[in-house]
């Protein structure tokens, strides 16, 4: 498909190279207002926002990420283990949920039936999620 077939309705302006000037307002998440990373610098009174009663709440302190990033070099881009990264961002976040666990990348396209009747054998005998025909 080409790039001018893939414009949704609506949205073909964000695209105008014929436009000479765009307007964005970049805005910190409220979880990173609570910090004491810099704003000010570039959008002065930007902190009102941290203070608003559905504003976020870091669910660790500084020095839980401290610990947990210890070795780590944010000295400039990628110069970490992604997946090491990754983690932290998720348990340091999501709070308690289980990591995702990676897909196998099977073609179940193959022989469905006798795929949906073994996981719906499966679903039987150990409660896992029912799987939906489609």
């Amino acid at each position: 498909m080409s790039a001018s077939l893939n414009y949704r309705a609506g949205q073909e302006w964000i695209f105008d190279p014929t436009k000479t000037s765009r307007t964005y307002t970049a805005a910190p998440s409220s979880l990173l207002l609570g910090t004491q990373l810099p704003f000010e610098l570039v959008q002065p009174n930007v902190r009102q926002a941290a203070d608003a009663a559905d504003a976020l709440k870091p669910p660790h302190d500084a020095a839980w990420w401290a610990e947990k990033t210890k070795g780590f070099d944010f000295t400039d881009a990628d110069r970490n283990d992604s997946a090491l990264y990754n983690r932290v961002l998720w348990d340091g976040t999501m709070g308690g949920k289980s990591y995702p666990t990676p897909r196998l990348g099977l073609d179940l396209r193959q022989n469905r039936d006798a795929l949906l009747k073994s996981a719906r054998l499966i679903k039987d005998s150990a409660e896992v999620p029912a799987i939906v025909d489609n």
